[in-house]
């Protein structure tokens, strides 16, 4: 697999872990967040989180300028 990552540039961490988007040579997207603890968003979540899915959460600046 080969990813590319498209986190805008200004949004990068330097060290340690941060959320993330990644583009795979599969045609698909990789993304990094924290994962959706917050028991009201679960509540509206219910029913669209699939077995096996996670939700994550990450600013909505991650999709400005985001090109896959």
């Amino acid at each position: 697999m080969i990813l590319n990552e498209l986190t805008p540039e200004a949004l990068r961490c330097a060290v340690g872990p941060c959320p993330s988007v990644f583009e795979t040579d599969r045609g698909t997207l990789i993304v990094i967040g924290r994962i959706v603890q917050d028991e009201e968003a679960l509540r509206l979540l219910r029913g669209k989180i699939g077995e096996g899915e996670s939700a994550v959460e990450l600013p909505k600046a991650f999709f400005e300028g985001v090109n896959p």
